[in-house]
């Protein structure tokens, strides 16, 4: 997996947002990974490496447990 689809919207969102936006990459499905680690399409540390290099925050959740979700809108607010 790439990220070259997410680098162009980081691009765009900074071309037309204000400059001090914060951005947050988010890994969804949190809990399937917990079940089945082998259903893990990007490492935590991958993700983790592109976000530094971006300057962008980076989060983990479940929609579906509802784990992280409020901490990552609190994060950003």
């Amino acid at each position: 997996m790439t990220f070259k689809n997410i680098e162009k919207w980081i691009n765009e969102v900074k071309e037309h947002a204000e400059p001090d936006i914060v951005l947050m990459l988010v890994g969804n499905k949190l809990d399937i990974v917990i079940r089945d680690p082998s259903q893990r399409a990007v490492s935590t540390g991958r993700a983790e490496e592109f976000a530094r290099k971006h300057n962008i925050l980076f989060i983990e959740i479940s929609a579906f447990t509802d784990t992280n979700v409020r901490d990552s809108f609190e994060t950003l607010v």
